[in-house]
């Protein structure tokens, strides 16, 4: 894992979270050790879809206040919601406005011009739209910083199970509660549990 030295910088996450598991939750903590602040957007689809994206924008970022409540209170970590578009221009360019409308170069953050900015694998969709329009970001400049998935687990019952929103959903639909808080901080397995038995029981 690729570790930078906390310096004057902003630190950018782009992912569904849906819903937070400890993988997601270890990406934002290490971009809030790192970085000045830290600006984290959540991706949401156009139309719902309960069975990759089943909670909404609010109740994620309700789940991550609670994680991050101090960061939030201090302005440190802020969150939004950046809704999917069938144009990689159009997502990229409200991406840009994020982050140039949240932290203007100028005399309040002169240090955003350097952006670190967290993923998860190469082929991270948001990875690679970045990429390949950095160019449009004038006046910022890109670190990217990988923070692989690859090798993080659970261990339930002598089984290793891969640590992923797609498992942490599968255990949650199965009832398989032993495994499913597992998966995420016990701050918000609650919250989480009680969304999934609205929506799937």
């Amino acid at each position: 894992m690729e570790k930078v030295e906390k310096s004057e910088t902003l630190g950018l996450i782009i992912g569904r979270m849906n819903p937070p598991h400890n993988g997601h939750l270890g990406t934002i903590k290490k971009a809030l050790s790192e970085n000045q602040k830290v600006l984290l957007l959540l991706g949401t689809p156009q139309k719902r879809d309960l069975e990759k994206n089943p909670l909404t924008f609010e109740q994620r970022k309700n789940l991550l206040e609670k994680c991050f409540k101090e960061e939030i209170n201090e302005t440190k970590l802020r969150i939004f919601e950046i809704i999917d578009s069938d144009s990689d221009f159009v997502w990229t360019d409200n991406v840009y406005k994020f982050v140039s409308n949240n932290y203007p170069l100028g005399t309040d953050y002169p240090w955003a011009r350097d952006v670190n900015f967290y993923f998860g694998e190469s082929a991270d969709s948001a990875l690679n739209c970045i990429k390949e329009n950095q160019k449009y970001f004038i006046d910022y400049n890109f670190n990217y910083i990988e923070n692989p998935r690859a090798g993080t687990f659970v261990e339930h019952n002598g089984e290793k199970i891969d640590l992923s929103a797609t498992n942490f959903r599968k255990a949650l639909r199965s009832g398989d509660e032993e495994l499913a808080r597992k998966f995420t901080d016990p701050r918000i397995f609650y919250e989480i549990k009680t969304h999934f038995k609205s929506l799937f029981f």
